[in-house]
């Protein structure tokens, strides 16, 4: 959930929660011997703060509202990732024989072994394909999509004012109520005929073939991310300590959502950003030694490197990751070391 989103919701459910508490203080005040002047001003105050709170819920629905509105505009007209800028402007010259060449041959040449894209795939950075895939999606199915909300607010009202028109006909009169129901009925076939075949007026849609080039490189990032680049299976270790580190994740983002928080919100945020990019995977674990910390009611890994000294043992963190994730989770956990 983001910043502008978070805002919203805490400035919505304020304005309720002061509209309701008005509202309980007026019929309070009812049942308590403090004056009928009292009583008068305690009404208007609670009229004016539900008047306040009411406008500043319609004020910021609509600053959201028009927020929600450009973000989406933007996020239909752009990937917002400057590796494929060059690939985007393909769909917009491509509109012949010619440019439909150069465009499969560009793409191609993103997608291609070693090319631009396996390098994403080697870094792991799968959420940046996820994100083009998902812009090329909402790219092909807008117009569809579009159309279907408009015809079924168009369907709607028309329903609302042919009720309308059926019951007017029922005082006008035999002939004007007739001609008023077949004017509507006319109406609606017309516009059913434009909105059902307007979109089969022209091949493609509106015109163009871009859509094609678009499922055909969706089709491409589906086979990378298929046979996608992977070092090494994961042991049975290595799935354990990774789970363990996602339930984690999962268990301070809950701690961060809720209402009443324990925690600095943005300290815990980045502890939580920290937490997941930790690289807790070690392959080879016989040679450590494992302790396990218990978490409410989860339990936590710790590997330590033993260390003579003096003829006594000593043990260590494995690595600084690990020292990272102990520090993190001292700060949310009662937990101790027990070696």
């Amino acid at each position: 959930m983001g910043t502008r989103e978070k805002k919203f919701i805490k400035i919505t459910s304020r304005c309720v929660v002061a509209i309701i508490l008005s509202i309980i203080c007026m019929v309070l005040s009812e049942y308590f011997d403090i004056g009928d002047k009292t009583k008068t001003i305690v009404k208007y105050v609670v009229i004016i703060i539900v008047i306040i709170s009411y406008f500043m819920m319609i004020l910021s629905g609509l600053i959201y509202s028009i927020y929600i509105g450009k973000r989406s505009i933007h996020n239909i007209q752009k990937c917002d990732d400057k590796l494929f800028d060059d690939l985007s402007m393909v769909y917009g010259i491509a509109d012949d024989d010619s440019s439909y060449d150069k465009a499969y041959k560009i793409i191609d040449n993103y997608y291609k072994e070693a090319g631009v894209v396996d390098s994403l795939i080697k870094a792991k950075q799968f959420n940046r394909l996820f994100v083009r895939y998902d812009f090329l999606d909402k790219n092909i199915h807008f117009d569809d999509e579009l159309g279907q909300y408009l015809y079924s607010i168009f369907i709607s009202l028309f329903a609302t004012q042919l009720g309308n028109v059926v019951e007017e006909a029922n005082t006008i009169g035999d002939f004007w109520g007739f001609l008023s129901f077949m004017v509507v009925i006319s109406a609606f076939v017309l516009m059913i005929i434009f909105v059902f075949y307007q979109k089969y007026s022209k091949r493609g849609k509106n015109g163009s073939f871009s859509y094609i080039l678009m499922e055909y490189e969706m089709g491409l990032i589906k086979e990378k991310l298929e046979t996608r680049y992977i070092e090494d299976d994961l042991s049975e270790n290595d799935y354990v300590v990774l789970m363990k580190q996602q339930i984690l994740v999962n268990k301070l983002s809950m701690m961060n959502t809720k209402i009443f928080k324990k925690y600095k919100t943005e300290e815990m945020k980045q502890d939580i950003d920290e937490l997941k990019s930790l690289k807790l995977t070690l392959g080879e674990y016989d040679m450590y030694k494992k302790v396990e910390c218990t978490l409410d009611e989860d339990t936590v890994w710790l590997y330590y490197n033993e260390t003579t000294s003096d003829k006594q043992s000593e043990y260590r963190l494995v690595n600084s990751d690990y020292e990272k994730l102990i520090t993190i989770l001292k700060k949310y956990y009662n937990i101790e070391e027990k070696i």
